[in-house]
């Protein structure tokens, strides 16, 4: 049983980095939005037979979507594509989470972290193949432009996607003290995944990992400190997992990170680093969407609700000169900001929940994974993918099966 839902799950995570693989009719669905809701619907029939259904979750997940739908629903403004989020927020995003949830139930951290190392090995070999030999309906072409980017739609995609996988599998092999067989090999994949990341020139995976690892840091000191200053506690209190965490090896984990970015930064024809690219993404392409953004929600004296698909009517209609916004693009680069001038402070809140709701001092996955995807969606439109959902689904059920 446990080998047929780790096929299944593997199919599902190579699946969701196949963002060229769609079916079109009426609508265009991506191959692994059709798999999601039969998922579901298998966890829930299951569910329901043996009477472990999570109505609590699956309230708050469907009401939320309904009552977030409704506000888009409600805006008068001009929207492209709206019905698409709506189809979506109601379906696709709470059954990604929900199955995300119960496929922590159905595998052993084993199985999981097995299925994320073959698909960074599947993703890797599929971007080192394309560099060479592009396979037409696999492959977004981006012109002139130099790809890293295996079937994702850009080199970015690539680089979260291996990034994300990397942090799954180091924090439950650290964890669950699950040695590989042969440690020198191993090590060697890690490196190649670690490469692949700096040649696909992901920035924001970096940043949010930092600023992930920086807070974890910060909160073991400041728990050792209220654990040993003001705390009496029982020799038969459990600490929490960040507690027993080694703070060496978090501050080694930074320092080795921060000289291989400089390092490989540094030796890159062209750094993915510059004062040139910070200046550029500040006058032309994030600086200037933010400062847009900001107007909007003034605009609207904070409370947002402009709708689902406002974004790319109002910036495609608009020659505001902002490099990656305008027509075909639906979000803007802050996925929480995006969220507030959409369906207003209720559609914030809703994923703040959400994040709470799938953060845990239990383990280091359910600390390090949330705050990873927090920090992401605000420098990258994270909350408009099936992948995120879908992750915070499986720090849920690790903190609540584990």
């Amino acid at each position: 049983m446990n080998n047929k839902w780790q096929f299944v799950f593997l199919l599902l995570i190579v699946l969701m980095g196949m963002s060229t693989l769609k079916v079109s009719y009426i609508l265009t669905f991506k191959f692994y939005q059709l798999i999601i809701p039969i998922l579901f619907i298998i966890f829930l029939l299951d569910d329901l037979l043996n009477r472990k259904l999570n109505i609590k979750i699956i309230s708050f997940l469907f009401i939320s979507s309904i009552l977030l739908s409704l506000i888009s629903l409600n805006s008068t403004y001009e929207k492209i594509g709206e019905i698409k989020f709506i189809i979506k927020y109601i379906v696709l995003f709470p059954a990604s989470f929900y199955i995300g949830y119960k496929f922590i139930e159905k595998l052993n951290i084993q199985n999981i972290v097995r299925s994320y190392e073959i698909f960074a090995i599947i993703h890797l070999s599929i971007a080192i193949l394309f560099l060479y030999y592009p396979i037409e309906f696999l492959y977004h072409r981006r012109g002139s432009l130099p790809s890293f980017q295996g079937t994702f739609w850009e080199p970015s995609g690539l680089g979260m996607a291996l990034g994300l996988a990397l942090l799954i599998i180091i924090s439950l092999r650290y964890e669950f003290k699950l040695v590989p067989k042969k440690p020198l090999l191993y090590f060697s994949f890690i490196i190649a995944i670690v490469i692949a990341i700096i040649y696909a020139k992901t920035k924001a995976f970096w940043f949010a990992t930092s600023l992930s690892l920086v807070f974890i840091i910060f909160d073991k000191i400041f728990s050792i400190i209220i654990k040993y200053k003001y705390l009496e506690i029982s020799k038969n209190f459990k600490l929490p997992f960040i507690l027993k965490l080694k703070l060496k090896y978090i501050i080694a984990i930074i320092i080795i990170s921060s000289i291989t970015i400089a390092l490989a930064n540094s030796l890159m024809e062209n750094p993915f680093i510059s004062k040139e690219i910070i200046k550029e993404k500040l006058e032309t392409e994030r600086g200037l969407a933010f400062i847009k953004a900001i107007e909007l929600l003034e605009n609207s004296k904070f409370i947002g609700g402009y709708g689902w698909g406002f974004i790319e009517a109002y910036f495609s209609n608009r020659n505001l000169g902002i490099v990656g916004l305008g027509e075909g693009v639906s979000m803007i680069f802050n996925s929480y900001l995006n969220e507030w001038i959409t369906v207003g402070i209720i559609g914030l809140m809703f994923h703040l929940i959400l994040l709470k709701i799938a953060y845990s001092k239990k383990h280091l996955f359910t600390m390090l994974i949330p705050l990873y995807l927090f920090f992401l969606a605000n420098v990258h439109p994270l909350l408009g993918s099936e992948v995120y959902y879908f992750t915070l689904g499986l720090s849920y059920g690790l903190k609540k099966f584990y």
